[in-house]
């Protein structure tokens, strides 16, 4: 993080360029992209813009009512990222998505731990590997794409 902390109503819409975008046309696309999910889903708070996000990624503005947060999560992430807490994610796709500027936290996916573990007890690779890294996982920020079974071992 930068020498001063981020806080979550330092967060502006101009953070939120898509990484993936380095044409003009892929700009262009992003931006006008965003435009209609402010427009769609509001651009009030850091968690409408995660809103945001997420219903671009699925392409479905339902998502946004879908989604709850509790407990400042937006709040907790930035402070675990000033402090450089790990990030777990559940599979590599969503590790290739974290961007790895602006942070000094490691980014980690469950499949590379608890080979073992899933052999053993014939459970997913993604649900052991987070059972293999249980004490690690207090503080760190845990990231869930696409293991369903994942999201319910760490819960």
């Amino acid at each position: 993080m930068s020498e001063e902390s981020l806080h979550p109503e330092d967060i502006t819409e101009n953070m939120y360029t898509d990484i993936g975008a380095d044409t003009p046309e892929g700009f262009s696309i992003s931006s006008r992209s965003r435009e209609l999910a402010r427009k769609m889903v509001g651009n009030e708070t850091p968690e409408d813009r995660i809103r945001q996000r997420c219903s671009i990624a699925v392409g479905d503005w339902a998502m946004a009512d879908l989604m709850r947060f509790q407990n400042n999560p937006v709040e907790a992430g930035l402070k675990a990222l000033e402090n450089g807490a790990d990030i777990f994610t559940d599979i590599r796709m969503v590790s290739m998505g974290i961007q790895k500027r602006g942070h000094s936290s490691k980014v980690e996916c469950a499949l590379d731990y608890g080979a073992d573990i899933s052999n053993a007890k014939g459970i997913t690779r993604s649900s052991a590997g987070f059972i293999a890294l249980k004490d690690r996982i207090e503080g760190s920020i845990v990231v869930i794409g696409n293991a369903p079974s994942a999201l319910i071992t760490v819960c």
